[in-house]
């Protein structure tokens, strides 16, 4: 039999596979607890398993390498963490100043971008199309979750927010030709 134990003071609410709430262990059959009907435990147990389900939503969309990474020509892996997004654009910055200046002709405005197992040569014209589509993903996969933030919390069983399949609509890792 399923028994709903609710702490008095924190609203925690613990279940339990018991004979009775009598037969918990001491820890549970004390002041601080007392047993609750299902009606009771049902909106706490529906925010923790909301809270547990947009943690893992968060883990996929913060650190999953595949919405998190974009390929270039088949072979360059490149973040969409900050740091890539920062590395691309100081790039940018870097060869449009040279050129201002008169330090390189923009026709020769490139960057060797290196990697583990070689190098690729990138110019500033295919940098500022890579930021373009790096900054698109970023914005799209944001939306998608808090599209999906905003839906989980919007959930009304148990049910719906363990089948909710949050990993849909994201962008995953592409190959973009340069």
């Amino acid at each position: 039999m399923i028994i709903y134990a609710i702490n008095t003071i924190t609203d925690e609410v613990k279940e339990f596979e018991a004979e009775s709430f009598a037969s918990l262990s001491e820890n549970y059959n004390s002041g601080d607890w007392r047993e609750a009907t299902q009606e009771e435990a049902k909106p706490v147990l529906l925010k923790k398993v909301k809270d547990l389900k947009i943690q893992e939503l968060e883990q996929y969309h913060y650190n999953d390498p595949e919405i998190r990474i974009l390929t270039i020509n088949s072979t360059l892996p490149l973040s969409l963490d900050q740091k890539g997004r920062d590395l691309v654009a100081e790039q940018i910055r870097g060869l449009e100043l040279q050129v201002k200046q008169g330090q390189i002709v923009a026709e020769n405005a490139t960057f060797e971008y290196f990697f583990e197992g070689g190098s690729q040569i990138i110019t500033c014209p295919e940098l500022e199309q890579l930021y373009i589509i790096m900054m698109s993903v970023v914005n799209g996969n944001y939306a998608t979750y808090k599209s999906h933030s905003v839906a989980i919390k919007a959930k009304t069983t148990i049910e719906e927010i363990e089948l909710y399949d949050f990993k849909a609509g994201y962008i995953k890792n592409q190959n973009i030709n340069l």
